[in-house]
């Protein structure tokens, strides 16, 4: 719902999103109605969300300023065997098994506040913009402090002529771990609740060329750092370098103070819709790697270093457009023994590439 006022407007949103998930998966080489099950989980996250923002223009600035809040719940039953226990011809035990077995119900408030100003200056070739945002929550241990997750972030933008622009950003982002990582239990108790907000802090440097009114290029280079990431304390291992197999990630306790690094380039060209045909192509190069406990840097599940994606698209006169979508990672086998390959068709869309928005 929006609504004019003086100088700008209010806008009211509410919204609410849902996502089931259920794995199965047997003992190898085991057929028929005597399949004994390896994993067996049944998960339903819901959100309810209410967003209020104002925005407004004065004087030559832009500001905007709001506050969010959403109800989340989360339900997950699951069995898993992620070890088997292994004996030797003496039945002397070699390595214990592990499995998990619990249901968990887990419904909690988030809520969030956010301000951006912005203005542009030196006859409109400069472009300034500034913003903050903190998020909190009900149920981790300091989920109620504001100034754990207060996030400024800068943008800048140079018009040098009607043709190019230098474009450069930094800011702080903080996420919430997954429900699957706060929602695990043992005993009846919750063991993820100290777990921190992900932060990670984005440097973006780019240009923009406009050779023509419907042909857009540019070329940004990117820097993320990753702090307070999950480690499994179990394995020593990041979450973000597990996933090779099939299963769930994040069912076990976790330490958040892992590290991690993405960086890399992206190159886009855009031709926009004057006459029938429209199109988007882009190459991506990205390097990302994460540490576990031991601090060692190893490639994440998603380093895929070359990302190709493109649209293709054409309108007609009597029943709009039609296109084509393409996206395709080319995968390297990193060297490092601990990097695990993961299912292509499944991460296909998993864009390793950064921006700098939410």
């Amino acid at each position: 719902m929006k609504r004019l006022v003086n100088d700008g407007y209010i806008n009211l949103a509410l919204s609410r999103n849902a996502f089931d998930n259920a794995l199965t998966k047997y003992e190898a080489a085991e057929e028929g109605e005597n399949r004994v099950f390896t994993l067996n989980s049944s998960s339903r996250e819901t959100e309810n969300k209410l967003r209020l923002d104002v925005s407004k223009y004065k004087n030559g600035w832009r500001y905007a300023y709001g506050v969010s809040g959403q109800y989340a719940q989360f339900k997950n039953d699951i069995y898993s065997v992620i070890r088997k226990e292994l004996r030797d011809e003496q039945n002397n035990l070699v390595q214990p098994g592990v499995t998990l077995d619990y249901d968990t119900k887990l419904d909690f408030f988030r809520y969030g506040a956010f301000g951006q100003v912005s203005r542009s200056v030196l006859d409109n070739k400069l472009g300034l913009s500034l913003g903050i945002r903190t998020d909190m929550n009900s149920f981790t241990d300091e989920g109620n402090n504001p100034l754990n997750t207060l996030s400024p972030r800068l943008a800048l933008s140079y018009l040098l002529n009607d043709r190019w622009t230098i474009n450069a950003s930094s800011g702080i982002y903080y996420k919430l771990p997954t429900y699957t990582v706060l929602g695990y239990q043992q005993n009846g108790a919750y063991l993820n609740k100290q777990a921190d907000y992900i932060r990670s802090i984005h440097y973006v440097l780019g240009t923009e060329f406009l050779p023509r009114q419907d042909l857009r290029f540019t070329l940004e280079a990117f820097y993320k750092d990753y702090g307070n990431y999950p480690v499994s304390i179990r394995d020593g291992i990041s979450l973000a370098n597990q996933g090779g197999d099939f299963g769930a990630i994040g069912n076990e306790a976790v330490a958040t103070n892992g590290k991690g690094r993405a960086y890399g380039a992206e190159v886009y060209l855009q031709k926009k819709l004057t006459g029938t045909v429209f199109s988007v192509l882009s190459y991506t190069y990205v390097v990302s790697e994460f540490s576990g406990l031991d601090g060692e840097y190893v490639s994440s599940a998603w380093d895929y270093r070359h990302l190709v994606s493109g649209l293709l698209g054409k309108k007609r006169r009597a029943t709009g457009s039609s296109g084509l979508s393409i996206g395709l990672p080319v995968v390297r086998q990193p060297h490092h023994s601990t990097w695990r390959h993961r299912n292509e068709t499944t991460h296909l869309w998993e864009r390793a590439y950064l921006t700098t928005t939410d």
